[in-house]
């Protein structure tokens, strides 16, 4: 289990002792990448942790849960890895592990984080993640949301920055050389 390609270097904006500084990215997904995102990662070089090998997408709750605990102990086999990267693409509920480790110091402070999939629209649980917000997320680190509504949404209800939340459309199997967008979708915003 681990990785696809060794990990990527690119530059860093930034020059230290007259020599270009590189950004270290790695993906780390319990189960698979959205097509979109599992292209961007191979066209870049970037790195993949994959946790599991099974591919249901969809499952109960309880099973969510218990993959929230046996996927958070199965990201500490990849420490060293992850210890390495500037910037870690996380996606889903396991963004929630990795923003404890960097804050107990089991990842560099330094360490930014991307946040793929995150999607909630129950308002009952919105107290507690503008709680986990508060105190986890950071200056560096950003959303990435499947629409202009869940970005307004989060950035009102969590009081996160409207530039750190960034629309992406959700795209399954887009044709090659197509452009990423429809007359029903606007184009991503990064």
């Amino acid at each position: 289990m681990g990785y696809l390609k060794p990990l990527n270097t690119m530059p860093h904006p930034g020059v230290k002792n007259n020599k270009i500084l590189y950004m270290e990215i790695i993906a780390v997904t319990s189960k698979f990448l959205p097509s979109n995102l599992m292209n961007y990662c191979k066209e870049r070089g970037v790195s993949t942790i994959r946790l599991n090998r099974d591919l249901k997408s969809i499952e109960p709750k309880w099973m969510l849960i218990y993959r929230l605990f046996t996927d958070a102990f199965k990201c500490l086999r990849h420490l060293k890895a992850l210890r390495r990267a500037d910037t870690i693409l996380s996606i889903s509920y396991l963004t929630i592990p990795l923003l404890v480790y960097r804050k107990t110091g089991l990842l560099h402070s330094r360490t930014s984080f991307i946040w793929e999939g995150f999607f909630l629209h129950n308002p009952k649980f919105f107290p507690v993640f503008k709680m986990l917000f508060r105190f986890l997320f950071r200056e560096g680190d950003s959303l990435i949301v499947y629409s202009q509504f869940e970005k307004e949404l989060y950035s009102d209800s969590f009081g996160l920055k409207i530039s750190d939340i960034h629309y992406v459309p959700l795209v399954f199997d887009p044709e090659p050389g197509l452009p990423i967008q429809s007359e029903y979708t606007k184009k991503a915003d990064w």
